[in-house]
């Protein structure tokens, strides 16, 4: 059961069209979800650097600093060094969490486990 859930997902340039165009179509089948899909721009490596994987903390703190992001951030798992929380410049999940007052919640880089952590994540 879905009750009004405010989340976001961050994600790099490269995935942000497509993303977008899964969330529009999962919220023509759940209208009463509300997610925010935000494009993060790569600074750290250089803006020509889009893919998610190569994204770190810092450029997603600094860009998602001042914006409402719900109950939780949704982040893929790509961008975490191998097994650890920590990001490329040595920012942990915890560390943007903290940043960003919100619970971070990485989802393997696929379409079927995004739709099943917004669908299962409970308020």
């Amino acid at each position: 059961d879905i009750d009004d859930k405010h989340m976001s997902i961050a994600t790099g340039v490269l995935a942000y069209p497509l993303i977008t165009k899964l969330i529009n179509n999962l919220k023509e089948i759940y209208p009463e979800l509300k997610i925010d899909i935000y494009e993060i721009i790569n600074n750290f490596f250089g803006e020509r650097i889009t893919v998610s994987g190569l994204l770190t903390g810092t450029d997603i703190i600094e860009q998602l600093k001042d914006k409402d992001l719900g109950k939780y951030l949704l982040l893929p798992d790509n961008l975490l060094k191998s097994d650890e929380d920590i990001l490329l410049d040595d920012i942990s999940i915890s560390d943007i969490e903290k940043a960003l007052q919100v619970k971070v919640i990485t989802v393997q880089s696929t379409v079927k486990d995004l739709i099943e952590t917004i669908l299962n994540t409970k308020e």
